[in-house]
């Protein structure tokens, strides 16, 4: 059980300092509740999110009923180098 911290408690389940929120056993959690050393946190249960509506598009087939064939595409950079060669840190010097 979730609970937040009023004063400072040390206990099996480790030190929790006051406005900390703890995960406790139940039974432990409980009675600190009791003796108003700490406040039970209630977790709100998010709402389930709507499935977005997705058209179903055809899949494009050639008249008998084969996948029709796709050719490579490659993506060339025209000025680009064919290699690039990345310098780190100073140069040395002959001394």
């Amino acid at each position: 059980m979730k609970i937040r911290m009023s004063v400072l408690i040390a206990s099996p389940f480790g030190v929790h300092a006051a406005g900390s929120i703890a995960d406790l056993p139940e039974a432990m959690a409980r009675a600190l509740v009791a003796d108003g050393h700490a406040v039970e946190v209630v977790e709100p249960t998010p709402a389930p999110a709507p499935e977005p509506e997705m058209p179903v598009e055809p899949k494009a087939t050639e008249p008998d009923g084969a996948e029709p064939e796709r050719e490579d595409e490659v993506a060339i950079a025209p000025d680009a180098p064919e290699t690039t060669v990345l310098r780190r840190g100073r140069r040395r010097r002959d001394r």
